[in-house]
């Protein structure tokens, strides 16, 4: 039996669509930020250095930075009012290492609950407690889990730790017991999994898809880029052709359960809901400031005003402002 049929599954009598807390802003609140020429995300990258799993498809070997450079995260909590004057609203922590690695997160996210701003945790979930993930209930938080696999021995392999996938499976059983999983009464849910497919999960990613929608967690669905780590283990990971036959096989298994659904895990494809918003990115060690994740132009650095860096930045803003018209238009 796989872990995932050991979790509870609360009573719903609808399960889709389903909406995180924090990243999933609507429509009309992007449009209102076009409008304003302001952004609604804060996203900030943690160092690479510290992060509890070695898995064999990490990016960030090839996004390393080249300079002598470094900035405490703890700067971080300084930005934060900056941020909510800006017009911020949701502070995302995810991208280079697992937040729950940096003991900086803890008054970023007390500072975060004073401002009354959002915060949405992208982690592998293997550093949570029970006991922590009860004292996050009281926070404005929303949590995305790393969940490739219900099968032990696939999701160790691929995470490169032993013992890896039970301490995630405690970890999400703690935030369902916890209730962010419960939708609030906007509908909102506070959790969500992230699925990177590649050759040998393809069968479940669909699987966790599943096991997620019945339970009101969102599924966040991405293909693995062959970047950084993940050229070296194409054994495991699959070749280009293998990537796209695999992900294609996920498609098409959403689109045969709903159409809509489909629509609403794939229209955006690359960096999914985070490119639906004006977003600012910050990077560490480095404090540098980029235009967004997959361009990754420099446009300043945190020893600047975020309020100067954006409005020094016209053309960027323009940029981003028409990748998110796009991708909003085709989720209409």
């Amino acid at each position: 039996m796989r872990s995932g049929e050991y979790f509870p599954s609360p009573e719903v009598e609808k399960p889709e669509p389903i909406k995180l807390k924090g990243i999933d802003f609507d429509i009309e609140d992007i449009e209102r930020a076009w409008e304003r020429d302001r952004p609604l995300q804060l996203s900030i990258s943690f160092p690479r250095e510290k992060c509890n799993l070695n898995c064999v498809y990490c990016f960030t070997d090839a996004y390393r930075e080249k300079t002598q450079q470094s900035v405490d995260v703890a700067k971080s909590v300084e930005l934060l009012e900056e941020a909510k004057n800006l017009g911020i609203t949701n502070l995302l922590l995810a991208g280079h290492g697992e937040p729950f690695s940096n003991k900086e997160i803890w008054p970023l996210l007390e500072k975060a609950r004073e401002l009354d701003l959002h915060v949405t945790v992208f982690t592998n979930g293997a550093l949570l407690n029970a006991t922590a993930i009860e004292k996050l209930r009281e926070y404005p938080v929303s949590f995305v889990v790393k969940v490739n696999s219900f099968d032990p021995e696939k999701e160790n392999r691929i995470s490169g730790v032993k013992k890896y996938a039970e301490k995630r499976d405690e970890a999400i059983r703690a935030m369902i017991d916890a209730g962010f999983n419960k939708p609030d009464k906007n509908g909102f849910t506070r959790m969500g999994v992230s699925i990177m497919v590649y050759k040998d999960n393809a069968d479940d990613a669909g699987e966790v898809i599943d096991w997620a929608l019945e339970r009101r967690i969102l599924p966040m669905v991405s293909g693995t880029a062959l970047t950084g780590k993940a050229v070296k283990h194409l054994d495991i990971l699959g070749n280009q052709e293998d990537l796209k036959a695999a992900f294609r096989s996920v498609e098409e298994r959403v689109h045969m359960r709903s159409p809509e659904l489909h629509k609403q895990l794939f229209t955006p494809r690359s960096g999914q809901v985070v490119f639906n918003t004006l977003t600012v990115f910050v990077e560490y060690p480095s404090g540098s400031v980029i235009s967004n994740v997959v361009q990754r132009q420099n446009i300043g650095h945190v020893k600047e005003t975020l309020s100067a860096i954006w409005e020094r930045n016209e053309k960027e803003r323009e940029k981003q402002i028409e990748m998110s018209r796009d991708r909003i238009n085709a989720l209409r």
